[in-house]
């Protein structure tokens, strides 16, 4: 067998030629943009070392070990990408490429979410301020958004391509979510209605050009760049950070993880589950701090 470090290299040609071929076979599959970057960045990397014709077992290892030092979760991201490349070989006939892949075991976070009377001060606080902003629509627009991300836990991406044909009533019809899923997400009515009053005085310009709800100051729509940079610049946390809070608090108030799996759009049961260990730790708490010391 030939060493690892002395296997000839793919020619650009044919590098290009399989990284395109990979690449078009996952927006087929209609993968999320982040799989596909993910899919993107190891397919680059992959193919530029190793020919089809040479892979087997010890060379996906050593190319593995390759990667040096990074985190379990960076590991398992790249590890995934590498097993759909391996099944896209195998299944255009490299018979050589059905190996196997490991996880590696992640250490679970729990987590972090705002409490529930710090969220309320923070609406109190832009409710307060809705009317005192240097222009009357972005103060509707901060407390609109701030409102609709408590109250859906929507992701990112969902939040930025939000239209009102996606408003049914007080539904939020969610198209091809992550994994091209479409799902239904309750939403409570002062979100509703802070949106209708945001819009009241949206400028008429604005409006016509931009089909999206959510307008940046630069008079754009959001994307999940300029979303992330605003939402920590006007409320000091990040957009994810408002969809763990909602939902902590549904489980924290007694939702079925069943039900919560569906709002939240996860595929894995497991995703979900995250949430109820938060409520064990909570309901341990409450039991060391109010059961009677013991003589």
């Amino acid at each position: 067998m030939n060493d690892y470090y002395s296997l000839p290299l793919p020619t650009i040609e044919e590098s290009i030629s399989l990284i395109d071929d990979f690449l078009v076979h996952q927006l087929i599959r209609k993968v999320s943009k982040s799989s596909y970057d993910n899919y993107h960045k190891e397919a680059m990397s992959f193919f530029s070392i190793l020919r089809p014709c040479d892979i087997n077992q010890s060379y996906i290892n050593q190319y593995i070990i390759n990667r040096g030092s990074i985190s379990a979760s960076l590991k398992n991201a790249k590890n995934s990408a590498l097993r759909n490349i391996l099944k896209y070989l195998l299944k255009n006939g490299f018979s050589n490429c059905d190996l196997k892949i490991h996880y590696v075991k992640e250490t679970k976070k729990l987590p972090i979410f705002i409490s529930e009377d710090d969220m309320f001060k923070l609406i109190k606080k832009f409710n307060n301020l809705k009317n005192r902003h240097r222009s009357i629509w972005r103060g509707k627009r901060d407390y609109a958004i701030l409102l609709f991300m408590y109250a859906t836990g929507l992701r990112a991406s969902e939040i930025v391509r939000f239209k009102m044909t996606d408003l049914e009533e007080n539904w939020i019809r969610v198209n091809n979510g992550k994994g091209s899923k479409d799902r239904y997400v309750p939403i409570a009515k002062k979100a509703v209605k802070a949106i209708y009053d945001y819009l009241k005085y949206v400028p008429m310009h604005i409006k016509k050009s931009c089909e999206v709800v959510f307008i940046a100051d630069t008079l754009n729509p959001f994307d999940r760049v300029t979303l992330y940079n605003y939402c920590k610049d006007t409320f000091g946390f990040n957009p994810h950070l408002f969809r763990h809070t909602f939902a902590t608090h549904l489980i924290l108030n007694g939702c079925s993880e069943y039900v919560l799996m569906d709002i939240m759009g996860h595929s894995n049961l497991s995703t979900t589950q995250m949430y109820t260990h938060i409520q064990k730790e909570n309901l341990e708490k409450t039991v060391l701090k109010y059961f009677p010391p013991m003589q």
